[in-house]
C-alpha cells in the first residue's frame, strides 16, 4: 500500500496473508518516538527546593503495541509514532504548539525478539483466516490511520488512546473476543519497567525481571484527534 499515513518498510510482505493465531498487548521500555513514554518532556519543569525532590517528577508511562502472532517464531508489530520528531526535543527552547500526525506502523518481528519490551495480555480468540489484510482494511475503513497526536508541553501524547480505540475496533469486528477492550484497559494506565541492580562496577543495570511500578504515577492517557 503506497499510503503516507502508514509506514511497511520493515514489513516481509509474506506476513500480509499468514493467518493471524493471537494478539498481544505489548510494553515498550525504550523510546519509541517523542510521545506518551518520554515522561521526561511530559510536563513544564518546575523550581525545586531540596525537600521536594522526588515528589515534583513528571508521570511516567510507557509506549503500547500490539503484535500478531502466527504459529512458529514470527509475529508481525502494530503501533503508532509521529511522522516528525524534533531535532533535539531536549532543548530548552522547543516547545511543540501544533498536533502531528501520527503514522501507522507494521514491522515484522521474530520471537523471541530483541526488542526491549514485554507482554502482558494474550488474545486467543481470533477467527481463523484473519490475516494483515484485514487488519489493514478495518484501519482503512475505521480511519484509524488518520490520527493527530495532542501537543503537551513539549510532548505528544496519544499512543495509548490509539491502542485503546483499535481494540475496540478489533472487539466490534469479531477479530477479538468480547471484553477485550476492557482487558487492555487494564493495563494501559499503569507503568511498567525494568528492576535495576547494582553491578559491581558500583553502576545502576536494568535486570531481565519487569512488572508494574505503583510507586510511580502513570500520566493520565490523553486522547489524540481522529480526522
Amino acid at each position: 500500500m503506497n499510503d503516507p499515513h502508514f509506514d511497511f518498510r520493515h514489513m516481509n510482505v509474506n506476513h500480509l496473508r499468514l493467518p493471524i493465531k493471537a494478539i498481544h498487548l505489548c510494553i515498550n521500555f525504550t523510546p519509541q518516538g517523542i510521545c506518551d513514554e518520554q515522561y521526561e518532556l511530559s510536563v513544564m519543569p518546575v523550581p525545586r527546593q531540596r525537600s521536594q525532590v522526588g515528589k515534583l517528577d513528571p508521570p511516567r508511562a510507557n509506549h503500547f503495541s500490539l503484535w500478531f502472532g502466527f504459529d512458529g517464531d514470527e509475529a508481525v508489530m502494530l503501533d503508532v509514532t509521529q511522522v516528525i520528531l524534533p531535532s533535539n526535543p531536549y532543548a530548552s527552547n522547543v516547545v511543540e504548539t501544533r498536533s502531528l500526525p501520527a503514522i501507522v506502523r507494521f514491522a515484522s518481528k521474530k520471537i523471541p525478539t530483541d526488542d526491549d519490551m514485554g507482554c502482558v495480555l494474550r488474545e486467543p480468540n481470533v477467527p481463523a483466516g484473519t490475516t494483515i489484510e484485514d487488519i489493514v482494511r478495518l484501519i482503512v475503513a475505521k480511519g484509524r490511520h488518520r490520527y493527530c497526536f495532542l501537543p503537551v508541553y513539549k510532548q505528544q501524547v496519544g499512543c495509548r488512546y490509539w491502542i485503546q480505540v483499535i481494540s475496540q475496533d478489533f472487539e466490534d469486528a469479531g477479530i477479538a473476543g468480547k471484553g477485550f477492550t476492557n482487558d487492555v484497559l487494564d493495563f494501559l494506565p499503569a507503568y511498567y519497567n525494568r528492576s535495576q541492580y547494582k553491578a559491581p562496577s558500583g553502576r545502576w543495570e536494568k535486570a531481565g525481571n519487569w512488572g508494574p511500578r505503583i510507586e510511580f504515577q502513570c500520566a493520565p492517557m490523553l486522547r489524540g484527534v481522529f480526522y
